[in-house]
């Protein structure tokens, strides 16, 4: 368990990641083949996508929250040391998967 603040970080983030799990897998079989991939700002679908995407989705959200807290225990963090990986780092690597989702779902359809 890891220790100082950032356990409340850590259980929420896996909190969050059990609730995507807990969504997605039980209704996925009954999900079209195509859903909506993007929303205007009107809230109408203006992008379109395979069911089949939400498992990346979920990979990557898997694969972030493995590497940010294999990240944190190897700079000390989880151990009390103190060392603490900079929020900075955390969200720009999230921006950069976001990005790189976005890009590629686009060029799907």
């Amino acid at each position: 368990m890891p220790t100082g603040p950032w356990w409340v970080v850590e259980a929420a983030a896996f909190g969050a990641f059990v609730l995507m799990l807990a969504v997605v897998l039980p209704s996925y079989a009954g999900l079209l083949e195509t859903i909506p991939s993007h929303f205007h700002l009107d809230g109408q679908p203006d992008g379109y996508g395979g069911k089949w995407l939400l498992i990346p989705l979920l990979i990557v959200g898997a694969a972030v929250f493995v590497t940010s807290s294999m990240i944190r225990t190897a700079r000390g963090e989880a151990e009390g040391v103190g060392r603490v990986v900079p929020p900075v780092f955390t969200v720009s690597l999230l921006a950069t998967v976001a990005a790189g989702l976005y890009h590629n779902s686009r060029n799907v359809s």
